[in-house]
């Protein structure tokens, strides 16, 4: 099947109905199953519909190098599948195992600066070089580990 995104406030097609309004609906991810919640508004009585989804995890795509330059291209770096594959911290350290930057959350947003706010200069631009980096699981998983290379361009 072909799949789209969805949004809200939109008069679908459906297979069961000849048409469907998405307002608001519930989401959830249980275990490896996200689920949609969809109550039909104009048929109160009608129970809720669920859908379930079986996530299947994305492999992990984690480039060892990139150039946050501000040229537009490769500035910051792109970690794919990071957050499908549950709760994790991500650390990263410079050559002399000093955290320069760590997070829960990451965003693909990282451009080679330190969250530590004296580590270099007042941008707190990392230099270039070798950064290692640690992800570790909340459920245990084995740790990934590995190394990323930052190289701006020299104007």
């Amino acid at each position: 099947p072909q799949w789209e995104n969805v949004e809200g406030n939109i008069i679908y097609s459906g297979t069961q109905s000849s048409q469907m309004y998405i307002d608001n609906a519930t989401e959830s991810v249980i275990g490896k199953q996200y689920r949609v919640l969809a109550t039909n508004l104009a048929l109160s009585c009608q129970e809720t519909m669920i859908s379930s989804t079986e996530i299947v995890l994305a492999d992990l795509k984690i480039p060892s190098a990139f150039s946050p330059d501000g040229d537009g291209f490769n500035d910051t770096w792109e970690i794919k599948g990071l957050n499908f594959k549950g709760a994790y911290e991500l650390t990263i350290f410079n050559r002399w195992e000093n955290i320069v930057f760590t997070t829960k959350n990451y965003q693909n947003d990282w451009a080679g600066t330190s969250t530590i706010s004296s580590f270099i200069s007042s941008s707190n631009q990392v230099p270039d070089g070798v950064y290692f980096y640690w992800i570790t699981w909340a459920d245990e998983t084995a740790p990934v580990s590995g190394y990323v290379y930052i190289k701006r361009r020299k104007n």
